[in-house]
């Protein structure tokens, strides 16, 4: 996760991929914690989200997008 902050503290995109669906929320959730009071945008992309975050996350309107095999 540090190593993911770092990289969106240089300006990029961070992609966490997770093999289940239970387990991309569980991360998100704890990422949500952590990120509390920051300005990290963070979104939740599984296979059932909406067409409108999965074009944020392509546009890069996102730091942080944690998921399942949607991400790719």
């Amino acid at each position: 996760f540090y190593a993911l902050l770092a990289g969106i503290g240089c300006g990029h995109q961070g992609i966490l991929l997770a093999p289940t669906e239970a387990l991309a929320r569980q991360h998100f959730e704890t990422a949500q914690h952590w990120l509390r009071g920051s300005r990290v945008r963070a979104a939740l992309l599984i296979g059932g989200s909406p067409k409108s975050a999965r074009s944020a996350a392509s546009r890069g309107e996102l730091d942080l997008v944690i998921g399942t095999h949607a991400l790719l």
